[in-house]
C-alpha cells in the first residue's frame, strides 16, 4: 500500500489533464468523470499544493457527485489525505468508505496504513515532549 503513497503522474500528464478540464470549464461541460480524473491526477501529483487542489475537488464531488462514484472519491481523498499528513481526516475518510465495503482489502491496507502513521506521530510527539 506504501507503493501507492509514492506513485506519481508526469507533470506533462497532470497538465494535459488540467488542460482538458479547464476547456470543459469554459464550455460549462465538465462532468463527474472528467472532474474525478483531474482531481485523482491532482492527488498523484509530487506537489502537496496540487495535492490539497485535488482534494478540495474530490471533496466536491462527494457533496455533489454521482453516488456511484462515492466509493473511489472517498478512496482517493484518504489516500491524498494520507499524503499530505491529514491522518484524521484520511481515517474519517476510509471508514466511510469500510461502512459501504467493510472487506475492500485495498481499504483495509489502507486503514492499517494511516493508523500507523497516526500512532508514530503521537509516539513523535511523547518523544518531544519529554525532551523539553
Amino acid at each position: 500500500m506504501e507503493n501507492i503513497l509514492e506513485d506519481h503522474v508526469s507533470n506533462e500528464t497532470l497538465r494535459n489533464i488540467e488542460n482538458e478540464f479547464y476547456k470543459k470549464q469554459n464550455e460549462n461541460s465538465v462532468d463527474d468523470r472528467k472532474k474525478f480524473d483531474y482531481a485523482w491526477c491532482l492527488t498523484k501529483s509530487k506537489y502537496k499544493t496540487d495535492i490539497k487542489k485535488g482534494i478540495v475537488l474530490l471533496e466536491e464531488l462527494c457533496a455533489s457527485g454521482s453516488p456511484e462514484g462515492l466509493r473511489a472519491y472517498l478512496f482517493c481523498l484518504a489516500l491524498a489525505n494520507t499524503k499530505c499528513g491529514e491522518y484524521t481526516r484520511a481515517n474519517e475518510c476510509i471508514k466511510k468508505f469500510l461502512q459501504v465495503e467493510p472487506e475492500n482489502r485495498q481499504a483495509l491496507e489502507l486503514q492499517y496504513l494511516i493508523r500507523k502513521k497516526m500512532a508514530q506521530g503521537l509516539k513523535g510527539a511523547a518523544l518531544a515532549g519529554t525532551a523539553a
